[in-house]
């Protein structure tokens, strides 16, 4: 575990010395993302793609202790149920351990 610095030893920037606080920016994609034309991650569709909705332990550090995906399965656009394991190296958060459920579309794997 790092130790952070000792206060009397840190030093902020003047505001002289800023290059970006208090300035104004131009903004490139902010007319597209206005009027609705700009296209996110999310937008992206290719095909044969899944979609997945993981959930985890409420817990930080918790881990999946069993899960029974039968019912899960019988949905129908439900591809695969998986268990994500512990992210190895983490200290005491694992972001990606859970249950993940592979579907045909977003509403069919939340519903998994």
């Amino acid at each position: 575990m790092m130790t952070p610095p000792s206060l009397d030893t840190l030093r902020l920037k003047d505001k002289s010395e800023f290059n970006y606080i208090g300035k104004k920016l131009a903004s490139i994609d902010l007319p597209d993302i206005i009027n609705g034309t700009t296209t996110f991650g999310q937008d992206i569709q290719i095909p044969n793609m899944l979609i997945a909705s993981i959930s985890r332990c409420p817990v930080i550090g918790g881990k999946v202790k069993s899960f029974d995906a039968s019912l899960t399965r019988k949905i129908t656009g439900v591809k695969q149920v998986v268990e994500i394991g512990l992210t190895p190296g983490a200290v005491n958060f694992h972001p990606l351990a859970g249950v993940a459920v592979l579907a045909t579309n977003t509403f069919i794997a939340i519903k998994g």
